[in-house]
């Protein structure tokens, strides 16, 4: 089954014309494995396989592709419409929509994910678009990366989860320091709501 995930990804960035940053699978990204147990795990803890996961930025599915929610109860937004139709078709049992932060609205969000997807958008917009949708909707817990050590990188910000949550959410679970690009570190965080 990798081997033709990684066929099919390829060919469809061929023919699609990706960036081709998106080459690299969910095999071959630690940070997105990770995540996606911390996450099942969650989930079977907590009972909630039927709970609503939601992913902004998500690519071709890396995460939220892979997550063990019901097939209706998983849904992420690309900027991309032709991102998210290739992710479509890589991960058929999951819903990918063009959009972002502000696509979600009356929501009853057991865990929403934004993973490597904060560090390239300013750190002020990111506030606003979050609280609006902690505001307006219901969400249990959210997902984030933090980086350290991104002097000298292509990524443009630290993303610290405690200042953009404004308090409302607190760390139940941080894993392992990994890896991340061009030499900076990476740390996958679970908020709950308070």
């Amino acid at each position: 089954m990798e081997n033709l995930n990684k066929f099919l990804r390829k060919l469809l960035i061929k023919l699609l014309r990706l960036d081709e940053w998106h080459c690299s699978s969910h095999y071959d990204k630690e940070y997105a494995r990770y995540t996606v147990k911390m996450i099942n795990n969650l989930m079977e803890r907590d009972g909630k396989t039927n709970g609503q996961i939601i992913e902004i930025g998500c690519g071709l599915g890396d995460i939220i592709g892979y997550v063990k929610a019901k097939r209706n109860r998983k849904t992420g937004f690309d900027l991309e419409q032709k991102v998210a139709y290739a992710a479509s078709i890589l991960h058929p049992d999951t819903k990918f929509r063009k959009g972002s932060f502000a696509n979600i609205g009356n929501e009853e969000i057991y865990c929403l994910i934004m993973v490597n997807l904060l560090h390239f958008i300013d750190p002020d917009y990111t506030k606003g678009e979050i609280r609006k949708i902690i505001d307006n909707n219901k969400v249990e817990y959210i997902v984030l990366d933090e980086l350290r050590n991104t002097e000298n990188t292509s990524y443009q910000y630290e993303c610290h989860g405690d200042e953009i949550l404004g308090g409302q959410y607190v760390p139940c679970y941080r894993s392992k320091r990994m890896n991340a690009a061009e030499g900076a570190n990476r740390h996958i965080i679970i908020y709950k709501k308070r």
